[in-house]
C-alpha cells in the first residue's frame, strides 16, 4: 500500500511538473485593439517583428497550411520603423515587394486579426537590410525557389539572419494539400494555367507554418473591425 502510494505521489509530481513547464512555455498572448497598437507610434513593435494577417473567411492558402492555434493565416509582413520613425512594413504582395505604411494592413478589409511575433536571435538590423534589398521584386503567384519572384514567407524565409549570419528559417515541403491529403482543385487549376504540376513537398515555406516555429513567440493578437 505504501508502494502505491509513492508511486501516486510521483505520478502526481510529474503530471505537476510537465504542468508547470508547458505554462511557462506557452505564448502570452495579449489582446490589443487597433488603437492600443498604434500608440505612441506603435512602441510595443521591435524592429523586424513579424506581422501575421488573420483572413477568417479563408482561402485556398489557409486550407492547404496549418498555424500555431489553427489560425486561418494567409499573409506575413515584416515590421520596419523608417528614419523619420513612422510605423511600415514590408511585404510581398500582388504588386511586388514594396515598404507601406502600417496601416496598409490595419485597414485591409480582408484581415479579421493581426499576430505579432517577435522573432529570437535575430539580427534586427542586417535582416531589416536584406528585406530591403528584395524592394521591387514582382510577387512570386508560383512560389518558386529562385529569386527572380519572391512571395511573402519567402522574403521572410530568405532574409532573417542571426548575428552570425546564419538563416534562422529553413524551407520546408510545400502544402497545397487538404485535412484528406488532396491536392486543393484550386492548386491544379492555379499551376495547370501554366502547364506545371503543383509543387507538392517541394522546398518552400507557408506564413501559418512560420507563425509554428520554435524561434517566433506570439506576443499579441490585434483585433480588427471594418465598418
Amino acid at each position: 500500500m505504501k508502494l502505491f502510494k509513492y508511486f501516486c505521489s510521483m505520478k502526481w509530481l510529474v503530471t505537476f511538473i510537465i504542468s508547470l513547464v508547458s505554462l511557462f512555455t506557452l505564448d502570452a498572448q495579449e489582446v490589443l485593439t487597433r488603437e492600443q497598437l498604434v500608440a505612441g507610434q506603435c512602441a510595443l513593435l521591435h524592429e523586424a517583428d513579424l506581422i501575421f494577417v488573420v483572413n477568417s473567411e479563408g482561402n485556398a492558402i489557409t486550407q492547404s497550411t496549418q498555424a500555431r492555434g489553427d489560425w486561418p493565416i494567409d499573409h506575413v509582413a515584416v515590421f520596419h520603423r523608417t528614419t523619420d520613425g513612422n510605423p511600415c512594413v514590408i511585404q510581398a504582395v500582388h504588386k511586388g515587394v514594396c515598404i507601406e505604411p502600417l496601416n496598409s494592413l490595419l485597414t485591409d478589409e480582408d484581415a479579421s486579426a493581426l499576430l505579432i511575433g517577435r522573432v529570437s536571435d535575430v539580427d534586427a538590423k542586417v535582416t531589416i537590410r536584406r528585406c530591403l534589398a528584395f524592394l521591387g521584386k514582382p510577387y512570386d503567384h508560383y512560389f518558386a525557389p529562385s529569386d527572380s519572384a519572391i512571395y511573402c514567407s519567402e522574403l521572410v524565409q530568405k532574409s532573417y539572419v542571426d548575428a552570425k549570419g546564419n538563416l534562422i528559417f529553413d524551407p520546408i515541403p510545400m502544402s497545397f494539400h487538404s485535412t484528406d491529403g488532396s491536392i486543393l482543385p484550386y492548386w491544379t487549376e492555379h499551376y495547370g494555367r501554366i502547364g506545371s504540376r503543383v509543387p507538392e513537398g517541394a522546398p518552400g515555406t507557408n506564413p501559418a507554418e512560420l507563425s509554428r516555429r520554435p524561434q517566433v513567440t506570439i506576443l499579441y493578437i490585434v483585433e480588427l473591425s471594418h465598418p
